[in-house]
């Protein structure tokens, strides 16, 4: 089981009236350390030809690459000469992430990103395929190279904890996936949130709402805090679009530990 705490607002009901997972852009989380990019280019003259190769606005441009090849040459091949601003922020506005952690009794989670125990959290199930864990979603995402993985799933992506910043992408030599290691990667600080993420590339995907199966919410569990009018409306919502079409969900309520700071979740009758 895995876990997203979320305030009682109305991207909440969207997620659970259209199913859907909102995607923040990495630029937009709120750690602004998060995702941070050490990239370098580095290597030599054929390295730098088969760099201008990789990239569509170059290709099929002899005068274009000798250009180029001409002004890299004269900087000896140097990234600082040839680059006065060495700057791959721009790719926070490129990947796209959702997150979710292991635990449902995270008393700062509760409330730092359930409204200070005012809003929800949910439990989804996930499904597995290989060596991962992940969703199925509405629509066909990706064609998978492996046929025994559906074009629906989407995995997700344990977040590992440091001190320091991933060792440095060679944007020369280094494929492109291996930029992932950066956005599941987070300072050692934020450890015992357990957190695990779903990640796009925007301008494949072109959508920051994704619909997942509906078979994969399990539980929603209400806060400290949340009053009893609104709990009633999401278990009535939940009861017509889920619970009446063969799904199952089951209701939890956070309760004060009267005897320690910790945190008990009870099951509830809808």
């Amino acid at each position: 089981m895995i876990y997203k705490y979320h305030k009682n607002n109305n991207h909440l009901i969207e997620i659970l009236q259209n199913n859907e997972f909102y995607f923040a852009f990495a630029k937009d989380l709120n750690d602004p350390m998060d995702s941070k990019f050490n990239i370098i280019n580095k290597g030599n003259e054929e390295y730098w030809r088969k760099w201008i190769d990789r990239n569509e606005i170059f290709k099929s441009k002899t005068k274009v690459e000798e250009f180029l090849i001409n002004y890299f040459r004269k900087n000896d091949f140097e990234e600082k000469k040839i680059f006065n601003n060495n700057n791959y922020d721009i790719l926070k506005s490129w990947f796209i992430i959702c997150c979710f952690c292991e635990v449902k009794d995270n008393i700062k989670m509760w409330s730092h990103y359930a409204d200070n125990h005012k809003g929800v959290c949910l439990g989804f199930e996930t499904v597995e395929y290989g060596n991962s864990q992940g969703f199925l979603f509405e629509n066909p995402l990706f064609a998978y190279e492996d046929e025994g993985i559906p074009k629906n799933y989407f995995p997700l992506m344990q977040v590992q904890y440091r001190d320091e910043i991933p060792e440095p992408f060679n944007n020369l030599i280094d494929p492109p996936s291996d930029l992932i290691k950066f956005l599941i990667t987070k300072y050692t600080q934020w450890s015992e949130e357990k957190e695990h993420r779903l990640i796009g590339d925007y301008y494949i995907l072109n959508e920051r709402k994704i619909k997942f199966k509906k078979q994969h919410l399990k539980e929603i569990i209400f806060g400290l805090k949340l009053n009893d009018k609104n709990k009633k409306l999401i278990i009535k919502l939940i009861t017509d679009l889920y619970i009446k079409k063969g799904f199952t969900v089951n209701f939890y309520e956070a309760k004060d530990s009267n005897n320690s700071y910790e945190l008990i979740i009870k099951k509830i009758n809808n």
